[in-house]
């Protein structure tokens, strides 16, 4: 979501450096979560940079890359070595996505299963989902890590205040969420277990914002105003350039 699939001057990061006539490096990379974004604030940023602002975003999937990342951190290479290669290898990693990307359409370069994804429409508004999203996911997995997320949220906020910055967490739904009267139509099982779940993360990260006292925007709120407006991809799960212009908007009036 912070990588962006669009243009690069489509990119939410992009537009809020032009909104706000500031310097914005986009350091989003795919697949992350939390444990991803402290190592790259740790290793890369704060040994070379002293940036006034760090924006940190975060999607109701990311415990789920951590629980998964985290397990691997001391995994030892064994044959065959691919989830070794998918995690540490930079080569391995653009050479699959070139791969998987050959046979995309030019409407979204997302690499995806495509067989999993289904287009649904209400008539004005066209989105890519899995109908199985709504399938209950392993709770245990996801609670072990929403807690490596928050504490990988709090080591990043102390550091980069103690260098003199800020720190921000962005909280972005995702298409399910923001178009739940379309994917409802055609889940498979109870479509409100997907719809709680996801409003039940967002809300747990909300009360974890006023607990800790993080500045928090959840922007949710704002793109909630433009759901009769085709913000995501219509064959993916990521939002396009009207999607990114409008999280743009928000995340530069709550800063001003």
């Amino acid at each position: 979501m912070t990588f962006c699939y669009t243009e690069i001057e489509d990119c939410w990061t992009s537009q809020l450096a032009e909104q706000l006539g500031r310097s914005v490096a986009n350091l989003g990379i795919p697949a992350t979560g939390a444990l991803s974004h402290a190592n790259v604030y740790q290793q890369f940023v704060k040994s070379r940079y002293t940036p006034k602002i760090v924006l940190w975003q975060f999607l109701f999937n990311d415990p789920i890359e951590d629980a998964r990342h985290r397990s691997r951190l001391d995994f030892v290479p064994a044959r065959p070595i691919t989830p070794w290669l998918h995690d540490y290898s930079a080569t391995y990693s653009l050479v699959k996505h070139f791969i998987q990307t050959l046979g995309k359409t030019p409407i979204s370069q997302q690499v995806l299963e495509e067989s999993s994804l289904k287009p649904i429409s209400d008539g004005k508004v066209t989105i890519g989902v899995n109908p199985e999203w709504a399938v209950p996911w392993d709770a245990e997995r996801f609670a072990r890590g929403m807690a490596i997320g928050k504490q990988a949220i709090l080591e990043t906020r102390a550091a980069v205040e103690r260098a003199g910055g800020s720190f921000v967490l962005l909280i972005f739904p995702d298409v399910v969420e923001l178009y739940y009267h379309i994917f409802k139509q055609h889940a498979v099982s109870d479509p409100d277990l997907a719809l709680v779940r996801r409003a039940a993360v967002r809300k747990e990260m909300l009360a974890f914002c006023a607990a800790e006292n993080l500045r928090c925007l959840d922007v949710h709120e704002a793109l909630a105003q433009h759901i009769d407006e085709q913000l995501f991809y219509p064959d993916d799960y990521h939002f396009n350039a009207a999607g990114n212009r409008l999280i743009a908007a928000a995340i530069a009036d709550f800063l001003r």
